[in-house]
């Protein structure tokens, strides 16, 4: 009834649950261009607009005051904290200098070996010099261990190629309506998220006496800890691991500091939610519920082995 192939699919769908927990990934890109027109902001928004629409027919936009004087050199994407309750995690933005931010999300896409989600935004930044126009693709994706990671990796690449194959294309169409509005538009920099940069107008961008080339982002992917019942592979900070599975929560719809949801997911014996909210560190384990009972005592009422590990073994440390 089932061809071999889907005989292996269903095989790793069943078995990859038991093999590892919850592992996550982001990758970010970056194509950064010039318009040399200090004086034509209003085709260079249409670009950036036109870029945007690429991934998305109708992006958010908002464009800002006009400054009463233009600054020798343009700005560019920022690192900002951003505060989901009583936390704060740090994302990329336009920042306070930008005068256009036109944005995209695809939002989140949960399927049964994973969520993924994409996030797409563009910043126009005025100066004396020149018109930076910025673009960013940052993609996300989580997975219930690494055996499920590459399994949704394979799929992906079926579907569209690999990541950064998928991202060259994004890019090429970005550049292609951007020309189309400004044929003389440079290209300072393209960074994928692979690692690979080009700066293919270097000298023309050099020429104008923009500011420094922006810097290469921090490492574009990030994962966070795989843990087996065996051994631990990676160690993040655990700072950075509770914002990490802070992001996933919430990107599950789930609020990460609300004790009810956590244990309803005890209730449900949905262990890669359990492992999510003790890694955020944002539930008090010794509170009780409204039926007078402490999250220990409701795991070993549930009966999950491997639910009442965890939270003894985060309970100890």
């Amino acid at each position: 009834m089932f061809s071999n192939g889907m005989r292996v699919l269903l095989l790793l769908l069943l078995v990859a649950p038991l093999t590892a927990q919850a592992q996550s990934e982001t990758t970010v890109s970056r194509l950064y261009l010039v318009n040399p027109d200090s004086t034509d902001i209003k085709g260079s928004v249409e670009a950036l607009e036109a870029a945007i629409k690429t991934r998305d027919f109708r992006p958010s936009k908002q464009i800002g005051l006009m400054p009463s004087e233009l600054p020798d050199h343009p700005g560019e994407i920022e690192s900002r904290p951003f505060n989901f309750g009583p936390a704060s995690i740090t994302l990329l933005s336009c920042g306070n200098s930008a005068y256009a931010q036109i944005g995209t999300s695809t939002g989140t896409n949960a399927g049964l070996i994973g969520n993924t989600s994409e996030r797409i935004f563009g910043c126009l930044y005025l100066s004396k010099r020149g018109i930076r126009m910025a673009m960013v693709i940052e993609q996300r994706s989580s997975t219930s261990g690494s055996l499920m990671g590459s399994l949704m990796s394979g799929i992906k690449n079926v579907a569209r190629g690999n990541d950064v194959d998928y991202t060259k294309k994004l890019f090429d169409a970005m550049l292609q309506e951007v020309r189309v509005k400004i044929p003389g538009v440079l290209v300072e920099l393209q960074e994928l998220s692979s690692g690979e940069v080009t700066r293919p107008d270097e000298e023309k961008v050099k020429a104008l006496a923009l500011s420094s080339p922006p810097p290469a982002a921090p490492p574009a992917v990030a994962k966070a800890v795989e843990v087996s019942a065996a051994t631990t592979t990676e160690r993040p900070s655990s700072t950075a691991q509770a914002l990490d599975a802070r992001r996933q929560l919430t990107g599950l719809g789930l609020t990460y500091y609300s004790l009810e949801q956590f244990h309803d997911a005890i209730k449900r014996k949905d262990a890669i939610a359990v492992d999510l909210f003790l890694k955020a560190k944002s539930v008090d384990l010794s509170a009780t519920s409204n039926k007078g009972e402490t999250t220990i005592h409701l795991a070993k009422r549930v009966n999950d082995p491997e639910i009442i590990r965890m939270i003894e073994q985060s309970a100890s440390q």
